[in-house]
């Protein structure tokens, strides 16, 4: 039986493990993430309803949501915020956001879902048209540079929009050393993003021998690869489903 060690906050890791349990892996986890809501900036807000209302009329301003932590702080805070939703579109990384906004709002207009921001930027030019001048981005604190830097280098205005902050839980380093030291072989280690990465990096673990690292989509993989860890399982889609089948084939070669 294959072990799967689970890096997620404590309640995905709840949801999770159900579900890799079905698919035959004996599940240990080790949060290396919590989640801590911060106050949205209304400096921040104030400027971009100012844009918005600068906008012509045939050109929506864009949502950009780039995980589901972001799309749901996000949706806690749209009854707060005084623009009409016929006025936004969003550009979406991973499906499961996309239908967190559908089940919330069956009409939203979703004008691009991608599963990394490298493809979400590749497909801009063919799914907005113009694209739009004002785009708020609600984000980590930790948010990566590249998707921002490449839509203003398209002449976008992002208006970024921290909402939370990913932090490493206080008992991080004895539960990851718990779950190592408990973990018989074969041992798959996962990670869903790339601040999860970022936390076990810092805490240097002893690894068991044989361990082998996946992450659910390409942006996690990067974190990794770019510590070094050169071998790591990625799925097709970013899916929780398809990461447990990459595993399992990975295994059995």
């Amino acid at each position: 039986m294959p072990t799967i060690l689970l890096t997620r906050t404590w309640q995905e890791n709840q949801r999770a493990g159900e579900f890799f349990r079905q698919r035959g892996f004996q599940v240990l986890a080790a949060p290396m993430i919590e989640i801590l809501p911060i106050p949205p900036n209304r400096s921040t807000l104030q400027r971009w309803i100012a844009d918005v209302a600068e906008e012509a009329a045939e050109v929506r301003s864009a949502i950009l949501l780039t995980s589901i932590t972001a799309t749901n702080q996000w949706l806690r805070l749209l009854p707060d915020i005084p623009v009409e939703a016929d006025q936004l579109c969003y550009l979406v990384v991973g499906d499961n956001s996309a239908k967190l906004l559908r089940q919330h709002n069956p009409n939203c207009q979703i004008a691009a879902v991608a599963n990394s921001a490298a493809e979400l930027l590749r497909q801009l030019p063919h799914s907005l048209a113009p694209l739009p001048t004002t785009i708020l981005y609600p984000c980590s604190t930790q948010r990566r540079d590249e998707l921002v830097a490449g839509l203003r280098n398209a002449g976008a205005r992002v208006h970024e929009l921290p909402l939370y902050q990913p932090q490493l839980p206080a008992n991080a380093a004895q539960q990851l050393h718990d779950a190592l030291t408990a973990a018989p072989p074969p041992l798959c280690i996962t990670f869903f993003s790339p601040s999860a990465v970022a936390n076990f990096i810092s805490l240097q673990p002893k690894l068991p021998p044989g361990a082998i690292f996946a992450a659910v989509g390409g942006t996690t993989a990067q974190a990794l690869w770019e510590r070094g860890i050169t071998e790591v399982i990625v799925p097709s889609q970013p899916s929780t489903l398809l990461l447990a089948d990459a595993i399992l084939e990975a295994l059995q070669q």
